[in-house]
């Protein structure tokens, strides 16, 4: 969920404003570079300032950095904020009352974010390239986390270098690999629709998020699947 807001930052006595944009409580994507270049300001610290429009208007500084978007047909910039505890109720306040999901795009699955508490949420899945030019590379194997799921795709995340080489729109195999009781893996096949890059400030490994949209699963991988989502669904409505 979102709101509407501007927002604004100073680097290098450039200024960059972007008004009416899509804002969440951890950032704002699919922003323009310009008037920055990719390969200069990635990973770069910045002050943002960041007005929301609600009622009333809601003025709030935070720290940030500068992030890269990438899907088949774009580049875009996107900024990850650091709220204070105290702005982001306030924020998840305002999203009560004036929050919205984007007319651009519907999504037809709610996403469920990691949850440490149930005992059967995977936290990672195997991935390798199944297209690809690059035979080596297509047969290795890496381990990515699982930061949210859904019955149609998945957010993956990794700092392994190795997950460098996949791009979007590559084809890529999945093996989901549940916890505790829960008996079977589950092999998919899935699309890489968005990555986005983002600058560790302690490590500086880069972090890579993977938008995943699954492509096929048989018969017997979607049925087991879909136990591994109703089993989640039931201990997230019991914890709740």
């Amino acid at each position: 969920m979102f709101l509407k807001g501007n927002i604004r930052f100073h680097i290098d006595n450039i200024e960059v404003n972007n008004s009416k944009q899509n804002l969440s409580v951890f950032g704002a994507s699919g922003l323009p570079w310009e008037p920055l270049d990719p390969e200069s300001y990635f990973g770069k610290k910045i002050t943002v300032f960041i007005e929301l429009q609600a009622d009333p208007t809601l003025f709030i500084t935070a720290p940030g950095v500068i992030l890269k978007e990438r899907t088949q047909f774009s580049e875009k910039m996107a900024i990850h904020y650091f709220l204070t505890e105290k702005d982001k109720n306030i924020f998840k306040e305002l999203q009560k009352k004036h929050g919205y999901y984007p007319s651009d795009y519907v999504r037809k699955y709610p996403r469920i974010p990691i949850a440490n508490e149930i005992g059967t949420f995977p936290f990672h899945v195997i991935v390798n390239i199944n297209e690809s030019d690059n035979d080596e590379f297509a047969k290795t194997s890496m381990v990515l986390d699982i930061e949210n799921i859904s019955p149609n795709g998945l957010l993956l995340k990794s700092e392994s270098n190795l997950t460098s080489a996949i791009e979007p729109g590559d084809r890529i195999n999945l093996l989901i690999d549940p916890r505790g009781w829960f008996p079977l893996q589950i092999k998919a096949q899935g699309l890489v629709c968005r990555i986005t890059e983002e600058l560790d400030q302690k490590t500086e490994n880069i972090n890579r998020y993977f938008g995943v949209k699954f492509t096929h699963l048989d018969t017997t991988n979607k049925l087991t699947y879909l136990e591994l989502l109703k089993d989640i669904l039931k201990k997230l409505k019991i914890e709740t």
